[in-house]
């Protein structure tokens, strides 16, 4: 999902429907990188955390962010 800012900025040169579809993939991409929902790497670093392996790049467990993301979908840390 990475294009540099020169393209983002003539997006709607190349017309309304080229726009469209770059919206499109943007409210696809958020499927995987805005997660509200629990994803395969909670699961992961839980099973680490709970066997005593603990690492401030445990980002599902330790983003302030995400962790803020995840309380307001309702997600609880399981223990």
């Amino acid at each position: 999902m990475f294009l540099c800012e020169l393209a983002k900025m003539n997006m709607g040169v190349k017309g309304e429907s080229v726009l469209k579809k770059w919206n499109q993939l943007r409210e696809e991409e958020k499927i995987f990188t805005w997660p509200d929902k629990p994803v395969l790497f909670d699961e992961l670093e839980a099973l680490f955390i709970k066997e005593g392996f603990e690492s401030p790049l445990m980002y599902f467990h330790k983003s302030p962010g995400l962790l803020r993301v995840k309380s307001k979908a309702g997600i609880r840390e399981k223990k």
